[in-house]
């Protein structure tokens, strides 16, 4: 199960233009949650993090309503089964 806990960002290094490195001040109670295992990643509040690395069908806008990504147009069967997108 995952669980959520509010950090703070220690450092901000600018690698290039398009990328950074986020240093995360993790507390004293927290590092042992902290620890890295093989496949384990950390992910950010902020969903517009990861399309540095990946893209989505869609995803959630700044006002928190639904948008595309890659897709342009997307529809649903009723009982919600099968959906159709239009990339």
């Amino acid at each position: 199960m995952s669980e959520f806990h509010a950090l703070q960002i220690a450092a901000i290094d600018r690698l290039t233009s398009e990328a950074v490195v986020l240093s995360i001040a993790v507390p004293e109670a927290l590092v042992p949650k902290y620890q890295f295992r093989p496949g384990q990643y950390v992910s950010f509040a902020d969903i517009a993090l990861a399309h540095t690395f990946r893209s989505y069908l869609t995803q959630i806008n700044p006002d928190q309503s639904l948008g595309g990504d890659l897709a342009d147009e997307w529809s649903a069967t009723p009982d919600a089964t099968e959906w159709t997108f239009k990339l």
